[in-house]
């Protein structure tokens, strides 16, 4: 296939300098030049020498055929050798870029189908590598990215939807409920694969009757999956409806009613997630990270707002639990006028918590007295008392200011 296409490509190329060989002579020698560097291979060279000649004569329509030209074989060549190199996503750039310069070329058409169906093949064997590793959501996502490159493909849609039913069964559905659904989308794809050969020959002699046949039977199916998916969703099973839903639209993508409810679901998803992380947060202490995701995941959600609601008093409680902790260390550490700054941090915000108030009061009272002794102490002329009033704040806070210092210079004297 690609050496087929490599010929061609030259083919194509030596074809356009036939049409351009219509121009006059000087036009001729030139295109004859950039002609024979592109045999050697050498396409920077002849697109470069082609553009300096689409310049020169910017009214000679056969110069801006060669200029074309020179650029479609440049990102052929291009595109080519990132897809012998299996990088597939810049050989679809490069020959999207070609298929820019010559619209629909079958050439360019024939690299892009290539391409494309190379990039849903990659897919598929990284969704069949993660399914067998058992990471589903992985697998999903890899068979979803198949469906981008090729939407008809039967084997990506039933590999999500087996997918789907195996995230179901895991959080609890039941072994039948499992084998009922793989047996219903198993037989629709088989189905669908076999149409020529089964179904047709079956209910029609008519390849029409045989896709009309397939249609309804997807419709039932379809129908089925929602029937389970607003069960679940009555049952408080958001994940497992949303799967449900996305079975349906994968048999009939232009299911109006599933796709609304897809739709709606796919943010209670979100917003579930949301919730799981910002109890993550919430356990590692990372209080004001779990509130703004909580304040993001809330506005997602209708059908959660007693657990946000909840999530935001645990956030709180562990907020208030830190400051009351914070407080009594404080205290302990006899720096009361810290302990009643967190204490009023705290009472600020929950309005009351245990003893914080009484503890708080004894706090400030301790403040109060230490400031009240030191203010006699050096309104004293008594060098006595003054070191017995130093050493009264000493009794219960010894770091106060410079009581120690003070002490230690009067008991000197």
């Amino acid at each position: 296939m690609c050496h087929s296409l490599h010929n061609s490509t030259l083919l194509f190329s030596i074809a356009l300098f036939a049409v351009a060989g219509v121009s006059a002579c000087q036009a001729v020698e030139a295109e004859t030049t950039v002609k024979e560097l592109f045999r050697n291979g050498q396409y920077v060279e002849a697109n470069a020498l082609a553009s300096v000649q689409a310049e020169e004569a910017p009214d000679d329509e056969a110069a801006s055929v060669v200029l074309n030209m020179t650029k479609v074989a440049l990102y052929l060549e291009e595109g080519r050798k990132a897809s012998y190199d299996s990088d597939y996503l810049t050989a679809l750039s490069a020959f999207f870029r070609a298929d820019s310069v010559s619209p629909g070329h079958p050439i360019v058409a024939d690299w892009i189908e290539k391409t494309v169906g190379e990039l849903a093949d990659v897919s598929m064997r990284k969704a069949s590598e993660s399914a067998a590793l058992g990471d589903l959501d992985d697998a999903i996502s890899h068979y979803e990215r198949a469906l981008v490159f090729d939407p008809e493909l039967d084997t990506a849609k039933e590999g999500i939807a087996r997918m789907l039913l195996l995230e179901n069964h895991r959080e609890g559905m039941g072994e039948n409920y499992y084998k009922k659904g793989m047996r219903a989308m198993r037989g629709f794809w088989l189905g669908q694969a076999s149409a020529d050969f089964e179904y047709n020959g079956k209910y029609a002699p008519g390849e029409e009757r045989g896709e009309i046949r397939r249609e309804e039977i997807g419709k039932l199916i379809a129908e089925d999956r929602l029937i389970m998916a607003e069960r679940f969703e009555a049952d408080g099973l958001i994940h497992a409806a949303r799967n449900e839903y996305r079975m349906a639209l994968l048999l009939v993508p232009d299911y109006e009613e599933a796709q609304v409810a897809f739709a709606r679901l796919e943010l209670e998803v979100e917003a579930a997630a949301t919730l799981r992380e910002a109890d993550r947060k919430t356990t590692r202490g990372e209080l004001d990270e779990a509130e703004q995701l909580l304040r993001e995941g809330a506005h997602l959600s209708t059908a959660l707002t007693e657990e946000f609601r909840e999530a935001f008093n645990e956030v709180a409680d562990v907020r208030w639990e830190r400051l009351y902790a914070e407080g009594m260390d404080f205290e302990l550490d006899s720096d009361f006028e810290a302990a009643v700054l967190k204490y009023d941090e705290l009472l600020q915000e929950a309005g009351a918590y245990e003893d914080a108030i009484s503890r708080r009061k004894t706090c400030l009272g301790f403040v109060e007295l230490a400031g009240s002794l030191y203010s006699q102490a050096k309104g004293s002329a008594d060098a006595g008392q003054r070191l017995n009033l130093f050493k009264q704040i000493a009794v219960f806070w010894p770091e106060y200011l410079d009581v120690e210092q003070k002490i230690a210079i009067l008991s000197a004297l």
